[in-house]
């Protein structure tokens, strides 16, 4: 019994298969839908499991579609443009066995003419759309267990109806792309793909109806040239995970939020570009943020606020960089750099005459430009017309010539400074304090008596070189043995070190300077034959007195006139000048090599200048 009704298993599943017949168009120039000779075989008697082909690789039209169901539609080539008979019709495709029942293969095109056509997939059909859907009519992909799949490839242009209103039956993969191509209507819903794309391209006055809200949108592209009107999102547009581009608002603009009370907020996950039209950030007495985690660039159109508070905030947990090589920023835009965010603003410019400009603590600001950051004018890279707030707990990175000058909360104090200017060096135009770090990666940090720069206690200098110091004075404050990036531009990185005040409230201050010491030959210390006549060290102690250690350090960038600067290191020592003669010298040798060495001076309690000194005659030893 059991093998009977095996039998009449398989002899049922042979028949289904065999009456799915394949029909392929034959005709590159198009023709009717019903003419049977446009078919390869003729399709004389149609059925409801027919798989019908079109892969000729033309643009051609079919008319006088009937309403009809077929098993599977398969455009595998060219663009195939479908015309109904006349009035509503109906094209099902049903579930056929055997993968996608709707096939628009890459490269391909399936355009639905009419708006009274429908094209409707029918329960647990599937679709895979990896070319060009252009849907003037009706595209139903709303029945039972019914799934659209749009590839990475795929583009759905609607100029009329997408019926879904499951987001689980129409999937927008990475890359694909929906086109809302008419004004007003509703957007089908869908899963977007944070790498997927909806692309505003025919909205004149109105917005579609179910905008927004919970919805988690990919990328964001308006590109509405023909818009008239201004387009209120009403503080809808709150996820963006992709990009949000404004291409074109016509001669409207789109407003972010223009009704509703309290604070809205739009986050974009990725890059926001604004290249033509205006977007409005707030029309209304509220207050919207715009939060950008990526990229921004503003290459043209208008970014403004007529009303209330607009706030755009860099917010990323990544470098973010900022480039502005077009439009106007107008009316109060509120611009903050938030803490965690990293804005490289390279050699750009924001500005806008009412804007203002936050670096909150914890964020960082980068900079390229020749004049780097200024707290008023029109120089360096924040120029915004308001105010303009530096926070005392921020980080600094200049890759300009110069820091400019910039007014923190407080004191002009800084959390971390790193200068990484490979072309050239980096000008401080007032005195800063840094409260954690300064990190020397390219060119000098040149500072002068009066703009100098100050660490604070337990704040520290990495990745001093012969390609970035400190070319001036340098503070430090504190109990910890330290090693002052001295140096001088021309010269190169010849550092001086202290061991650990005795005192937290020590405050020690050095310079390297590049020329002959005062007095040089008018040296009083016992055993000393000659001193450097190119170089010395100032190092003054204020605050609480300490004795500590001094240590001198030579290289190849001591040298006077290109000759050897040490031949002996067991001869050198650390000589102190008085203020008129050179009078004491330190009881240790240096030791080293002629290349590269020190001398350390231990116990020190009188400070001022100090030369590198030799016990040894001749005009070499230094």
């Amino acid at each position: 019994m059991r093998k009977f009704y095996s039998l009449i298993t398989m002899l049922l599943i042979v028949t289904i298969a065999s009456s799915q017949t394949t029909y392929t168009w034959n005709n590159a120039a198009g023709g009717q839908w019903t003419d049977a000779t446009k078919w390869t075989p003729n399709r004389n008697t149609p059925a409801t499991t027919d798989i019908l082909v079109f892969n000729t690789g033309a643009s051609y039209s079919v008319t006088n579609i009937p309403t009809q169901t077929i098993g599977r539609l398969n455009v595998s080539a060219g663009t195939v443009t479908f015309s109904g008979q006349g009035g509503t019709i109906t094209l099902t495709i049903n579930n056929s066995t055997g993968g996608a029942d709707l096939i628009i293969a890459n490269g391909a095109a399936l355009v639905q003419n009419a708006s009274v056509d429908n094209l409707v997939l029918g329960n647990s059909a599937t679709a895979d759309i990896s070319g060009t859907l252009t849907e003037n009519g009706i595209y139903n992909t709303d029945g039972t267990t019914v799934v659209t799949t749009v590839s990475n490839t795929g583009i759905i242009d609607n100029r009329n109806t997408i019926t879904c209103t499951t987001a689980s039956k129409l999937m927008m993969s990475s890359g694909s792309r929906y086109i809302h191509a008419f004004n007003g209507g509703n957007i089908p819903d869908a899963t977007w793909n944070a790498n997927s794309t909806i692309e505003f391209t025919g909205i004149t006055t109105t917005l579609p109806g179910n905008f927004g809200g919970l919805i988690a949108y990919g990328n964001v592209t308006w590109n509405n040239t023909l818009q008239t009107g201004n387009i209120s999102f009403a503080g809808a547009l709150n996820t963006v995970n992709g990009n949000l581009s404004i291409q074109s608002t016509g001669t409207g603009d789109i407003r972010l939020k223009n009704s509703g009370g309290g604070t809205t907020t739009t986050n974009v996950a990725g890059n926001f570009s604004l290249s033509g039209g205006t977007l409005n950030i707030v029309g209304t007495s509220q207050t919207h943020d715009l939060n950008v985690d990526g990229n921004v660039s503003i290459s043209g159109g208008t970014l403004t606020r007529t009303g209330g508070t607009g706030n755009f905030n860099f917010s990323g947990a990544s470098t973010q960089t900022f480039s502005k090589t077009g439009g106007t920023i107008t009316s109060t835009v509120n611009f903050t750099i938030n803490a965690g965010a990293i804005v490289d603003f390279g050699t750009s410019v924001l500005d806008g005459t009412l804007a203002t400009f936050t670096l909150a603590n914890n964020g960082k600001i980068i900079t390229g430009n020749a004049n780097g950051i200024r707290s008023t004018g029109a120089f360096g890279s924040i120029q915004v017309g308001g105010t303009r707030t530096y926070n005392s707990g921020a980080d600094y990175e200049f890759r300009g010539a110069t820091t400019g000058t910039f007014t923190t909360t407080t004191n002009p104090q800084i959390d971390n400074i790193i200068i990484n200017n490979t072309g050239g060096d980096v000008t401080l135009s007032q005195p800063m304090t840094v409260n954690t770090s300064l990190t020397l990666t390219a060119g000098a940090l040149v500072s002068t008596a009066t703009n100098f720069l100050s660490l604070v206690v337990n704040a520290t200098v990495s990745g001093a070189s012969n390609s970035s110091f400190v070319s001036g004075p340098i503070r430090k404050t504190g109990n910890n043995a330290f090693t002052f990036p001295t140096g001088r531009v021309g010269a190169g990185y010849v550092p001086i070190a202290i061991s650990a005040p005795g005192n937290v409230g020590t405050i020690m201050t050095a310079e390297y300077l590049r020329g002959t010491p005062p007095n040089a030959t008018n040296i009083t210390a016992a055993g000393i034959k000659h001193i450097s006549t190119c170089d010395y060290w100032t190092l003054d102690q204020t605050g609480i007195a300490s004795a500590v250690n001094v240590t001198l350090n030579w290289n190849g960038n001591n040298p006077c006139n290109g000759v050897n600067y040490v031949t002996d290191p067991t001869t050198i020592k650390a000589v102190h000048y008085n203020g008129t003669s050179w009078n004491t010298a330190s009881p240790s040798n240096g030791t080293g090599s002629a290349a590269t060495g020190s001398v350390t001076w231990t116990g020190v309690t009188v400070f001022s200048p100090f030369a590198l000194g030799t016990t040894a005659s001749g005009n070499n030893n230094p």
